[in-house]
């Protein structure tokens, strides 16, 4: 059995994300059209390819971590994988400026900033195609959970 999608599955949601201007803005707590260096900014600090969590929310910020594994194999060649976005959110940046909940309803968000995110992660990747055969889809059961990775931080699981 190939194990080639473990790793291939996040690089791709990586690049999806880093090509989306709204889940930059809003991990990285920014504003703004993208560009090389932002979005180069993002991959290197704000999207991680392991959930490692302690070492990487030290310094207040926001983040996005993908892991990935395999829950059901049949045989050599058939398998499914199983996807986990960590969004992990610090707390002084739950909550919109005025003016960026002004612009982010107008986009189509709702709740707070950390909410926002969860609903691009979801536009991006919600039954979406190029992940193996057929779409990507939130697991059955518990698809979104919440986690409490340190003090002053919050977060979700986002299950595929």
């Amino acid at each position: 059995m190939d194990f080639y999608e473990l790793g291939r599955y996040k690089e791709k949601i990586i690049e999806r994300f880093s090509q989306d201007e709204d889940i930059i803005n809003l991990i990285m707590s920014t504003s703004g059209d993208l560009n090389e260096s932002k979005i180069q900014s993002f991959k290197a600090a704000y999207c991680y390819l392991l959930p490692f969590l302690p070492q990487l929310t030290r310094e207040g910020q926001n983040l996005l971590c993908i892991d990935s594994g395999i829950t059901k194999a049949e045989g050599e060649a058939r398998k499914e994988v199983g996807i986990d976005i960590y969004v992990v959110f610090h707390k002084d940046h739950f909550l919109f400026t005025p003016s960026d909940q002004i612009f982010y309803q107008n986009k189509g968000y709702c709740g707070t900033t950390f909410d926002a995110v969860i609903q691009a992660i979801g536009k991006i990747l919600n039954n979406r195609r190029g992940f193996g055969i057929g779409k990507l889809k939130p697991a059955r059961e518990n698809p979104v959970k919440s986690f409490f990775p340190e003090g002053d931080y919050y977060g979700k699981i986002l299950s595929y």
